[in-house]
């Protein structure tokens, strides 16, 4: 009976494991950024202003981490439309940290150990076009 119960026990914290969210983007940058996770209908799609964070959920198809993270700088008043995509991509139950200002931004992505996924290069690639976003 024991070892049914842990197996229950075992499956259920699984399932809530996948429920949980797949990753997690922090804006720790000084500006409002609006931030895709890939373009798909059920994919994160978020404005997080600064110290703001948002969760995809895993139940999500467009959640399960392998997703690339762009962003625009909603306060740049330049009106470049600049996008911005992580050079990695977040993992499931990883998270990305998106940090600076005005222009100059980085995008450190972690996977779900905390090991940085893109530490041997420049966070981001700066793009001009918006259908690269």
């Amino acid at each position: 009976m024991n070892k049914i119960l842990t197996l229950l026990s075992g499956f259920a914290l699984m399932l809530a494991a996948e429920a949980g969210h797949s990753y997690t983007v922090y804006n720790n940058s000084g500006d409002t950024v609006k931030v895709w996770g890939e373009h798909c209908i059920p994919c994160m799609a978020v404005t997080l202003n600064p110290g703001a964070s948002a969760s995809c959920p895993g139940d999500n198809d467009g959640c399960r981490g392998d997703t690339t993270i762009s962003f625009i700088d909603l306060d740049d008043d330049s009106f470049s439309d600049d996008c911005y995509k992580a050079t990695a991509k977040v993992t499931n139950h990883g998270w990305v940290v998106i940090t600076g200002s005005d222009g100059f931004f980085d995008a450190a992505v972690f996977d779900n150990g905390g090991q940085q996924r893109n530490a041997n290069n420049t966070g981001i690639k700066p793009t001009r076009y918006d259908f690269e976003c």
